[in-house]
């Protein structure tokens, strides 16, 4: 029984301190002391705990409206988080993609986990049981966590964040099984949440910096299908086709076009759309900025190859098309993006109205270094073919490039590589937001020192074909059962492809 110690001995070190919670604490308690208790209650059990702990670091115990407003908004826990509505063994092949356990078990692993996340984390806790490698879980709780800071008195909001740090100080690793963002039920005191995430910025320092050995998942939201006018299913669909690529047959193409990038000193990309930005790949001191190989041991669905530019240098236009999440506040979307660069700053922008202007120009102001560039990245998978606003899954397609306003990375190794990506870029509340811009459709060309090495999005060297056509390219007989019929993208894609 995984959790059920720790459950007891915590909601044991709670009672008698959680006022108008008592009876919510009872209930816990006694659940827990039932007999053969299953692993899907004890995790429920556990989120529950977390709650009555927030609550009480909040000092909301015996708060009247506070109680009353979450029994209204009744958000739900780990029992009444929904699976995927896709088959087991493709929500599986992604839980396994996202297991830690076997490089981490002398460390301590953190699951984040969200709604629509169920089967895939339940795979995921059993293979770390399995292996008896150590966790601990977080809920994806966002309009609890919102009701309680709002609630909080600012120096009980300075004790959560710390909580939180405590609570995180022994990870090692991170799992996030992340549900893409949907609206908000409430609205965020913003005064207390920017305080919340100034103290806990450490552990993003610590990811970002690559102490934290980290993988996450997107899962795409109703909200991501209805905001691109795709039913729910055929997007999750997408996306588990995005997470089934040949990742054995990626690796090898993948380091050779990084060896292409790690040797020019200077890349440029074009589309018809007016597209035309060039950067360096050299430092002001001369060292080489590096890419990094991204197939799927940080993201799931892979791949990219990211780096960064020197900061100053990027030059030109570029027009991005589509609809683009709000960094920070996701269900808002900017749209059909157009940024001009001079000396690597953003000197003038547009978008589709004069409402998304203003957001826009609202995130720029956030910090001085957002009008800035802190990677490069170019997607690789080439399952997708066509623009979308979930922010992980559009940053992976073939035939995309995209920039990340704001913060750079600061690793120096990626998955056990030496790497340079740290362009000075950084912000001082971690803002980092990817800009993908479509090549694919669009006649885009990528150029290394005025080579041109992709034509129309795709890659023109016979050594990046899968990265091209993914399982088309990969020999029949080496292909899985599941692979043997195929297209290279959806047909609904295609189609949009053309009438554009």
């Amino acid at each position: 029984m995984i959790y059920l110690d720790d459950v007891i001995k915590r909601a044991r070190a709670l009672s008698g301190h959680m006022g108008l919670f008592e009876s919510v604490l009872d209930d816990i308690l006694t659940q827990a002391l039932t007999p053969d208790v299953s692993l899907d209650i004890q995790i429920d059990l556990d989120h529950r705990i977390q709650r009555l702990e927030q609550i009480q670091t909040a000092g909301l115990t015996n708060n009247v409206l506070f109680k009353t407003e979450l029994e209204n908004l009744s958000p739900p826990t780990w029992r009444n988080f929904e699976s995927l509505n896709a088959p087991l063994i493709k929500q599986k092949m992604v839980a396994d993609r996202l297991y830690l356990g076997r490089e981490q078990k002398n460390g301590l692993t953190l699951l984040r986990l969200d709604r629509y996340s169920k089967m895939i984390a339940h795979t995921v806790i059993e293979s770390h049981l399995k292996d008896d490698a150590p966790f601990l879980i977080m809920f994806g709780d966002s309009d609890f966590n919102t009701l309680v800071i709002n609630h909080a008195p600012e120096h009980h909001v300075e004790a959560l964040a710390q909580s939180f740090l405590n609570r995180v100080d022994k990870v090692t690793a991170s799992t996030a099984i992340r549900e893409s963002g949907s609206p908000s039920r409430i609205q965020k005191n913003k005064t207390k949440h920017d305080l919340f995430a100034k103290i806990v910025r450490p552990y993003g320092e610590r990811t970002m910096s690559g102490q934290i050995r980290w993988v996450l998942t997107v899962i795409p939201s109703v909200f991501d299908a209805e905001r691109d006018d795709i039913p729910h299913d055929e997007y999750t669909s997408h996306y588990l086709e995005m997470c089934d690529q040949p990742l054995d047959y990626d690796d090898t193409p993948h380091k050779e076009l990084i060896k292409a990038l790690n040797t020019a000193s200077e890349l440029r990309f074009t589309n018809r759309d007016g597209t035309d930005v060039s950067m360096s790949l050299i430092d002001h001191d001369g060292k080489h900025f590096t890419f990094c190989n991204s197939t799927h041991k940080r993201n799931v669905p892979g791949s990219e190859v990211f780096s960064a530019p020197r900061r100053d240098s990027v030059q030109g236009i570029v027009v991005a098309r589509g609809k683009h999440p709000l960094r920070g506040e996701s269900t808002k979307t900017i749209r059909d993006l157009t940024l001009w660069f001079d000396q690597g700053r953003i000197i003038k922008f547009k978008t589709a109205s004069t409402e998304e202007d203003a957001l826009f120009q609202s995130h720029l102001d956030r910090d001085p270094n957002n009008y800035y560039i802190g990677e490069i990245g170019i997607g690789t998978n080439p399952y997708l073919k066509a623009h979308i606003a979930n922010t992980l899954l559009v940053e992976k397609i073939g035939g995309q490039f995209h920039l990340a306003l704001g913060g750079c990375y600061t690793m120096t190794d990626y998955v056990g590589d030496p790497v340079h990506v740290n362009n000075g870029n950084h912000t001082a509340n971690g803002d980092h937001w990817d800009i993908a811009t479509m090549l694919y459709g669009r006649e885009g060309r990528i150029y290394l020192d005025g080579r041109l090495i992709m034509d129309h999005g795709r890659f023109l060297e016979p050594q990046y074909a899968v990265l091209n056509d993914g399982w088309a390219a990969v020999p029949m007989d080496k292909r899985p059962a599941h692979r043997q019929n195929l297209l290279t993208f959806p047909l609904r894609f295609e189609r949009e492809i053309e009438s554009s």
